[in-house]
């Protein structure tokens, strides 16, 4: 059974040190950096892997993956991962600004920039799901079979971005496990967690929110773990809630928790 590793992301919340981003940085000997020039009070010691909001089809995107290389090979980062696709090159929010791209298009746009981090880093690269919204933006891209033709062709991992799949499992209606079971996760390297927001009378669409993680999506993890069964590779878990510093602790705390009860040795008595 894989085992997940808890990695601490580092958001604005760690701009400045204090009691509590200090005690947060002992949940992992990994911190994924999510921003530059990052906190310069982290400690050298922890590893580092980097995880950049930005998309493989996105304008702008080989510029800004230039700025961060140095910082990439001094700190000797082993793993970079973004996000795959989008279907325009340009959006706003959920709203593509520039003309929406056929397949075609999207999959060059993909190679190209693939082609452009190979050629500059030689660490692992990753690369995570979106969550589908009928806006234009996501059309191909969140479909599995799209997912892993694509990391299957250009060897890359897959970041699971949990809300990611139930948003989009929900708004193409459909069920989170069977859209999961859908992916490539033989490919999987990392899996965010997060809580995401459904449609209600005041919504039509589920959302990616950012809450923190509840017994639901714990279960979702469960879920995903079960499908792993089988699989004994170490799997990075991120928690992707950045709101209060103060509640981060217990959240990162009940993480932890989960991982030590989910090991292989203890889960297999």
């Amino acid at each position: 059974m894989a085992k997940l590793k808890l990695i601490v992301a580092i958001s604005h919340l760690f701009k400045i040190q204090n009691e509590k981003t200090v005690k947060i940085l002992d949940f992992s000997d990994t911190l994924e950096i999510k921003f530059l020039p990052e906190p310069d009070w982290l400690p050298a010691e922890k590893k580092r892997i980097f995880h950049s909001g930005l998309g493989l089809v996105e304008a702008g995107f080989r510029d800004a993956f230039d700025e961060i290389t140095p910082y990439l090979i001094e700190n000797d980062v082993g793993l970079y991962s973004c996000d795959l696709g989008p279907s325009a090159e340009r959006y706003t929010r959920n709203i593509p600004i520039s003309p929406v791209l056929d397949l075609d298009a999207i999959l060059d746009g993909i190679r190209q920039s693939v082609a452009f981090i190979r050629e500059r880093f030689p660490g692992r690269l990753a690369v995570e799901n979106y969550n589908y919204y009928p806006t234009g933006l996501y059309e191909h891209v969140c479909r599995p079979d799209f997912i892993t033709g694509t990391l299957e062709e250009l060897d890359m991992g897959l970041v699971l971005d949990i809300s990611h799949a139930a948003v989009t499992a929900h708004n193409l209606k459909t069920e989170f496990l069977d859209y999961v079971k859908e992916l490539p996760l033989h490919r999987l390297v990392e899996i965010h967690l997060a809580r995401p927001t459904f449609e209600n009378e005041r919504r039509a669409l589920a959302l990616d929110a950012h809450s923190a993680p509840g017994l639901r999506e714990y279960r979702w993890l469960e879920g995903i773990l079960g499908l792993l069964k089988n699989d004994p590779r170490e799997i990075y878990l991120v928690v992707e809630y950045y709101r209060h510093l103060a509640r981060l602790c217990d959240i990162l705390a009940a993480a932890r928790e989960f991982c030590e009860a989910h090991a292989p040795a203890i889960f297999s008595i």
